[in-house]
């Protein structure tokens, strides 16, 4: 699909975001392993959390929908299915469910699409390795030998907090005890952060001292009904189409008490010179003087994107530093990036770590550019479409479907034009 998209009438706005993606998984999974039915409310609906919970339910977990909620019938013990795990693009489910069917003896295999498994997976090699498992691709299969057994397991910190967190959800139900370490430097420590919030409210201890992780075994899951806050990662879209265009944004659906790593994004606007106030349910931005910053990356990768394209419309340059796991998400970003904003007319650079952006691009449009597949590409793209005199034509539009597959009818409602071509 290809989405054209221009200033149109853009006007200030309201926007309220949709459900967290990174808690909806975690939710989704301590109440799929939990020893009780679970009521959650305003869970994501998009591809990624649907591959989720398809994992899920060849585990054993159960759903139903009521309304706009899901009842969750928890499997304690799950089993090995005899058809592949089908992890979509969502490298979440992948990484977090890897160990839980570990637990199990046998092999399990797993397969998804894109690039999903081209990504890393080298954490998991080395810990099956170490226990003399089996863990290989072959095709388009990931072959994946249990049990795994309870033990001492050191985890890189700079490859993706994913591999942490999906430890975390499976070693409790190990019938001994064992402990995570951390080595430096620990990345995205934010999402593990998530990890720990939610195994809390499902009643599994986990004591954390500095980077280790000690889990005692034979734990049980009992996920309480739970409400899903609003993607604050989301927010960056909007945020920045505030910023860039110098119209007022309410982004409404965010937890003032927030957690999540990207929360941060509130930090960065400032910084980029917006006025960013409290209300009610989320936050008002104001665009008073738009300007170049040092943005630091290491615990919020996923902002990189949408800040790339912000930097360029404003005044200064800026830098972002530690940006290199961009590379290794659903495209390289960095790569991609560069590629797609050299064709609006702007400067980025990188040196393999850290990405220079050169600020004061004008957006003229009438230019076509490919968002990777990438979700997170194809609305930084849209965002700066929305702020040009004529139209930038995205393809890959139907990218948003992985996280945000309202992103089109809410950007539409501030006003700027967007049509499709299917």
């Amino acid at each position: 699909m290809k989405a054209s998209v221009s200033k149109g009438s853009l006007h200030d706005f309201s926007i309220s975001l949709p459900a967290s993606k990174s808690l909806s998984h975690r939710a989704l999974i301590s109440a799929g392993l939990s020893d009780r039915t679970c009521s959650l409310h305003h869970v994501a609906d998009n591809n990624d959390i649907a591959a989720t919970m398809q994992a899920l339910q060849m585990w054993g977990t159960s759903f139903a929908k009521e309304g706009e909620d899901w009842i969750v019938h928890g499997c304690t013990h799950g089993r090995i299915p005899s058809d592949p795990i089908d992890c979509g693009e969502s490298g979440s489910t992948l990484r977090f469910l890897i160990p839980l069917f570990a637990t199990c003896k046998g092999m399990a295999e797993f397969t998804g699409h894109g690039r999903l498994l081209q990504r890393p997976q080298s954490v998991y090699a080395d810990i099956f390795a170490k226990q003399r498992l089996h863990f290989a691709k072959k095709d388009d299969i990931l072959y994946v030998e249990g049990p795994l057994s309870a033990g001492t397991y050191q985890v890189a910190g700079d490859v993706s907090s994913q591999f942490i967190s999906g430890l975390l959800f499976a070693l409790p139900l190990l019938s001994q005890d064992s402990r995570i370490i951390v080595t430096e430097p620990f990345e995205s420590e934010s999402y593990v952060g998530l990890t720990l919030d939610m195994l809390h409210k499902a009643g599994i201890r986990i004591n954390r001292q500095g980077n280790t992780f000690f889990i005692p075994g034979n734990q049980c899951y009992a996920m309480p009904e739970y409400t899903v806050p609003g993607d604050d990662s989301q927010a960056a879209f909007f945020a920045a189409l505030a910023l860039i265009s110098g119209k007022d944004g309410d982004i409404l659906n965010m937890d003032h008490d927030s957690h999540q790593g990207d929360h941060v994004i509130l930090d960065h606007m400032r910084a980029f010179g917006a006025e960013v106030t409290q209300i009610p349910n989320g936050y008002h931005i104001h665009a008073v003087n738009p300007h170049g910053a040092v943005i630091d990356l290491g615990d919020c990768p996923d902002l990189g994107p949408m800040e790339f394209a912000m930097a360029a419309c404003v005044h200064g340059d800026s830098t972002f530093l530690h940006a290199g796991r961009l590379r290794i998400k659903e495209s390289d970003r960095i790569a991609c990036m560069k590629q797609e904003m050299a064709k609006l007319g702007c400067m980025l650079e990188d040196d393999g770590d850290t990405v220079y952006v050169h600020g004061g691009a004008v957006l003229d449009g009438n230019v076509e550019v490919c968002g990777h597949n990438d979700h997170r590409i194809v609305m930084a793209l849209s965002i700066l479409g929305a702020c040009s005199q004529h139209p930038i034509i995205i393809e890959d539009a139907q990218a948003v479907n992985k996280s945000y597959p309202d992103f089109y009818q809410d950007l539409a409602r501030t006003g700027a034009q967007i049509s499709y071509d299917f």
